[in-house]
């Protein structure tokens, strides 16, 4: 659910009746956690903070100094008081010096934080991703996460490096340089800064579109980077069925939306420019005209004059700097809403909750699986599984077969716990997996899937995905037990081959054997093996067959398999029929019964 804070429909009911009613909430379950959350990443680093906050007081206080020295130095000069003007003088120098140093301590204490939360943040992200359930995964579109990662990330690491620092320095300069101005003159004080309050409303206005404009680019450049995901893995397709054209033409059109919501920001930037030349002028041509006319007819002194001149940059430079920061506010605002409500998305919880009313301990025997009474829905209307109920004994072969959505691959989603069920428990290993560790629990298998992914990294990198820890007689002896050793030492770089991405260099037998050999190296007490070969020619099926073989001695073997002939072999065939186990025996006693799994059989043998 998207999270809404500084939503500016609910801020318009200040001044109304329902004031608690509708601000209180925003503020409790938005706004509060959201800064809860940005102080998580400012905490670690609130020592820098701190020293740039110090920083650009010191830097305040030191630039009223210097105009209070330069307003004294004027006076003394057209008094002819050299001596005075000299000591003046060396006085400014020392405060100039003192300026420069810190100055310095600002910018690298501010650049220290910025870099530090920013760091925090992108790290953060990462490690928050990589936690999401597989559920949430797959609700978002791969464009779309990546979008976030990438160019919310930037906006929000140009907030934190550009306009934060400024958005600390200039209220500080601003109220330092007023307070002296009214102390000099207060009439010209105000005359100077008459114009702040309808430009800020003026301004504020102007930048309230800017944000949803802002959120509109963030949306298309998401979508962008789905379809230009999409065509580059697709491109054997597009090219096949002559979709170019297509393609280029919704391309086209989110580039077309990107550059509309643009134009629309920049006409506001546009817009505010005008008001930020405004701003800097004003205070000038107040200061010179009315400045010099006091100074004509008042007891204010030329140097009183002089100083209004020098802090009136500093009035004007924030004032004007307003509208910038206006628009650079609105629109990381988009990226800070994207990225948060990405966190709000909760992780993988390391141990699940226990029901105190459920039994999560079987008696001790050789099943190592079991599911008992397992009902599930991906989308809590549509059961998948139906009271489902398997044992599985150690050692054991268990072939798992039915028709297209019955629930097979849902099966091992659930023991890997990528979705919780719903009803019903899951033991393994004589413990429910509402007791074990998520890490703990997915150490208990191997995984061999009919997309025989590779990461575009070498070959030697891709089989330490089973056991980060092997040393490389054991991934050599990992790639001879799946035959994989015999192709990859023919590479020109052997086990250093990078095998470009998704394993594009290498067949599909290659990156199948590959597979294998992770999962040899892993050692995994329990194979899964979803459709490992039903993408394969036959003779690449045989290699691919005798490899799985090797792997799957002495362990428990769950098999899904389209191809029947590939399980004749299976101490047991469970079949699935509409979400229900229909038949539970060997093939030879399957294969005699007028069954599910007979009719599958000879569909396959015999049309």
């Amino acid at each position: 659910m998207e999270q809404r804070f500084f939503n500016d429909s609910s801020i318009n009911t200040f001044g109304n009746v329902q004031l608690f009613r509708f601000v209180l909430p925003i503020l409790i379950n938005e706004v509060i956690p959201f800064l809860s959350w940005v102080w998580k990443y400012i905490k670690p680093h609130k020592l820098s903070f701190l020293l740039a906050v110090v920083g650009v007081i010191s830097v305040s206080v030191i630039n009223v100094v210097n105009a209070h020295f330069i307003k004294l130095m004027t006076d003394a000069v057209l008094n002819e008081q050299w001596n005075l003007t000299v000591q003046i003088a060396l006085q400014i120098i020392l405060v100039i010096t003192v300026s420069f140093i810190m100055q310095y301590i600002f910018k690298y204490s501010a650049s220290l934080f910025s870099g530090g939360v920013t760091k925090s943040l992108k790290g953060d992200v990462a490690s928050h991703i990589l936690q999401l359930p597989v559920k949430k995964l797959e609700s978002i579109h791969s464009g779309d996460l990546i979008s976030r990662i990438t160019n919310d990330l930037h906006l929000i690491q140009q907030f934190i490096n550009q306009t934060f620092p400024k958005l600390l320095s200039q209220p500080f300069i601003f109220v330092a340089a007023l307070i002296y101005l009214f102390t000099v003159h207060w009439m010209l004080a105000i005359f100077s800064i008459i114009l702040m309050p309808i430009v800020t409303i003026i301004v504020n206005k102007l930048s309230e579109r800017i944000e949803k404009y802002s959120e509109g680019v963030q949306s298309h450049e998401a979508q962008v980077n789905t379809m230009v995901r999409e065509t580059i893995m697709g491109m054997p397709i597009i090219k096949a069925y002559d979709l170019k054209q297509t393609y280029y033409r919704h391309y086209e059109n989110e580039i077309k939306a990107i550059l509309k919501q643009k134009k629309h920001i920049d006409f506001r930037h546009f817009v505010m420019n005008c008001f930020t030349t405004v701003l800097m002028i004003a205070p000038y041509a107040v200061v010179a005209l009315f400045g010099g006319y006091l100074t004509l007819t008042t007891n204010m002194t030329t140097g009183d004059l002089i100083a209004f001149i020098v802090l009136v940059d500093y009035i004007s430079g924030p004032i004007s700097e307003l509208p910038h920061l206006f628009a650079q506010l609105r629109s990381s605002s988009a990226g800070f809403r994207r990225v948060y409500e990405l966190f709000s998305s909760p992780t993988e919880q390391s141990k699940q909750k226990e029901s105190k009313n459920t039994d999560l301990t079987v008696k001790r025997d050789r099943h190592v699986i079991q599911l008992r009474h397992v009902t599930f829905s991906y989308d809590e209307e549509v059961n998948v599984l139906k009271e489902v109920s398997i044992a599985i004994k150690e050692g054991e072969t268990v072939a798992i077969v039915g028709l297209s959505g019955v629930g097979k691959s849902t099966i091992f989603h659930l023991l890997t716990h990528f979705y919780p069920h719903q009803s019903g428990e899951v033991y393994v290993q004589n413990r429910s997996i509402r007791k074990w560790d998520i890490a703990e629990l997915r150490q208990q298998f191997a995984v061999v899937s009919q997309d025989a992914h590779l990461f575009n990294r070498s070959i030697e990198d891709n089989i330490l995905c089973g056991n980060l820890t092997a040393t490389r007689e054991e991934i050599e002896a990992a790639a001879r037990a799946s035959h994989a050793h015999e192709f990859i030492v023919n590479l020109p770089n052997g086990y250093e081959t990078i095998v470009g991405e998704g394993g594009v260099m290498l067949s599909g037998g290659q990156r199948q054997r590959m597979t294998l050999a992770r999962a040899f190296l892993k050692k995994a007490p329990i194979l899964l093996l979803d459709e490992a070969t039903s993408a394969l020619d036959t003779r690449t099926e045989m290699m691919v067959q005798q490899a799985l073989e090797r792997v799957m001695k002495g362990r428990t073997t769950i098999i899904i398999a389209h191809r029947l002939s590939t399980i004749k072999h299976a101490d047991r065939v469970v079949v699935l029929d509409g979400g229900t186990i229909v038949e539970n025996a060997p093939h030879d006693v399957l294969i005699r019964q007028d069954g599910v799994y007979k009719r599958l059989f000879q569909q396959q043998f015999y049309t």
